[in-house]
């Protein structure tokens, strides 16, 4: 995809709070769709 669609359409994704909320903070950030990882007990 060439950049002078890119950028456009980066711009008005980032301007959504819809956006940044869900997609950048909950997935990108907080990896909220990944399993937390098992604890191995040691004894």
């Amino acid at each position: 995809m060439p950049d002078w669609v890119k950028m456009p359409l980066a711009s008005t994704l980032m301007r959504s709070h819809w956006f940044t909320r869900k997609v950048v903070t909950e997935k990108w950030f907080l990896h909220q769709q990944v399993p937390p990882l098992a604890t191995v007990s040691q004894g």
